[in-house]
């Protein structure tokens, strides 16, 4: 008795379908396209994900069969709603078989695209490229489908055993960040700093920084705070054969809403930490202006420490961009930290710099992970005058 399950059956009587997910501009169109996922369907009419389908053709040796159906499918599921809006993008998936064995001579959609007179820029090819082992076959790969108008993208980046060295050989237009990076961005500062790297060198390089699992309003409005400019995830829509019912503009407006709320509580923090920095300052000067000498300023600034709960550090450099005297820490946790000591340059550390160059002469650094404690801080940076001598007075504070 034959398997009605079987991926023979299953591509003998034709039971796929292909289902689209949404891919999001929060600036700009609020649907920039969509990618494409096959689906099998059972004998019971109950569908099989993927992972599932492809494992199935894996093991009879039909993987490039069902890819290629897939392909196929997915143009004519995607025809009608770049009809609709032809700026419209098309993120197409294919096996990495398919890399390793190019020829510039053959084609991805046999036909299709010119069938439905869709262009090549409107499609984006997703490269998996920790799955290709020949280097050469992926560059030429990506150099003659970007030669003749498709996009490239990078797919899952971040996860698994992906290469930045790699980015030089794809060039992509866009890099999509892996999901694992997003699952709650919002409570993982770790994340966020992976993040924010790679959507600044997604705007240096030319890419486009796409965010891969946006399932909740915080994950999304975070993303889009360090960089991501496109987003893709459950918070706006799961794949389906309907992608366009399910209230993006609706939910595109909570995320603006809810990142400028963001943006204004980030500006009230930043408000408390200069408003911290100014009265640690005067009481500073009001502690050295008492003293002869300022080469010993540690002893007499040390109940500064306990005056401010936020303070974590305070040191001292003078106008030869040296560290005068040692650094006053509140706590330290951590065994690998050494303060820096008298005499440390900073004239390499961007605060310092920024401060130096500022008009009002003062910097305030994003929130980083502390050496010292492992707590989440902020470095002030101001520019002073001890007995007519200019100094700049560095706090790291706890935020």
């Amino acid at each position: 008795m034959p398997d009605t399950d079987s991926i023979e059956q299953i591509l003998a009587e034709s039971r796929l379908v292909v289902h689209l997910q949404p891919i999001t501009a929060i600036s700009g169109r609020t649907v920039f396209g969509f990618e494409s996922l096959i689906r099998g369907i059972d004998h019971n009419g109950n569908l099989i994900p993927p992972f599932t389908l492809f494992e199935m053709a894996r093991q009879k040796g039909m993987t490039l069969a069902l890819d290629k159906i897939a392909r196929t499918l997915a143009v004519q599921a995607f025809e009608p709603l770049w009809q609709q809006d032809k700026k419209r993008i098309l993120f197409v998936n294919f096996e990495p078989k398919l890399i390793e064995n190019f020829e510039a001579g053959n084609s991805l959609f046999y036909g299709e695209l010119q069938k439905a007179g869709i262009p090549y820029q409107n499609i984006v090819l997703e490269v998996k490229e920790d799955e290709i082992g020949d280097t050469n076959k992926l560059k030429d790969f990506c150099d003659h489908y970007r030669k003749i108008g498709f996009n490239i993208a990078l797919d899952d980046f971040g996860s698994g055993q992906s290469s930045f060295d790699r980015i030089a050989i794809v060039r992509p237009d866009i890099i999509k960040i892996d999901r694992s990076l997003m699952t709650n961005i919002s409570q993982n500062q770790i994340h966020q700093e992976i993040v924010n790297a790679i959507c600044k060198m997604c705007q240096n390089i030319g890419a486009l920084a796409l965010a891969e699992g946006s399932e909740t309003l915080d994950e999304t409005v975070f993303a889009i705070a360090h960089g991501a400019l496109l987003m893709q995830g459950y918070y706006f829509a799961k794949p389906s054969a309907n992608p366009l019912d399910h209230q993006l503009s609706e939910k595109v407006s909570a995320v603006q809403h809810c990142y400028a709320q963001m943006m204004s509580n980030l500006q009230l923090e930043m408000n408390s930490v200069h408003q911290m920095a100014k009265q640690v300052e005067d009481q500073f000067l009001t502690i050295m202006n008492t003293v002869e000498t300022f080469e010993h300023w540690e002893a007499v600034a040390q109940p500064l420490l306990t005056a401010c709960p936020n303070i974590e550090a305070i040191y001292l450099i003078d106008n030869n961009n040296k560290q005068v005297g040692s650094t006053l820490i509140k706590s330290q946790t951590r065994a690998l930290y050494e303060p820096t000591l008298h005499g440390h340059d900073y004239s390499l550390k961007t605060y310092y710099v920024r401060a130096r160059n500022a008009i009002n002469g003062r910097h305030l650094t994003r929130p980083y992970l502390s050496l010292a404690s492992g707590s989440l801080c902020r470095t002030h940076a101001s520019c002073i005058s001890i007995q007519e001598k200019p100094f700049m007075l560095c706090v790291d504070f706890a935020v």
